[in-house]
């Protein structure tokens, strides 16, 4: 459809981020990546371990058990950025919050959206 409303964000031909229908933004890990040199923003970030980065990277869950550290301001449906050694490699919701997911070792952490194997290269 065309309503005239703006529904994507590029910079340079790369896809930063979809608007989304509830005012939100749907951020891609290339925009992650970009907003990881703001200190602040490290807080609404999670790191994984190594055993769980493959299969994080083809774009499954993140399971509690495998958060090795996660930052104060992740929220329950919140966009979360995983790292792996301060490097994004997957978008995704939180499905618990920050707390929630220091306390709990079983049961998934966050659902991962995209990833950077399913972003096009160039």
């Amino acid at each position: 459809k065309r309503t005239g409303r703006i529904r994507e964000v590029y910079h340079n031909q790369k896809l930063l981020c979809t608007l989304r229908i509830d005012g939100g933004l749907a951020i891609t890990p290339y925009f992650a990546q970009i907003l990881m040199k703001s200190k602040k923003f490290k807080e609404n970030c999670l790191e994984i371990d190594k055993d769980s980065k493959p299969f994080v990277e083809d774009g499954r869950s993140v399971f509690c058990g495998h958060v090795v550290w996660c930052g104060k301001n992740i929220r329950i449906q919140s966009d979360v950025p995983v790292l792996y050694k301060n490097k994004v490699i997957a978008v995704g919701k939180a499905v618990l919050s920050s707390e929630m997911m220091k306390e709990q070792t079983v049961g998934v952490a966050v659902k991962v959206r995209d990833s950077l194997k399913s972003q096009p290269e160039g």
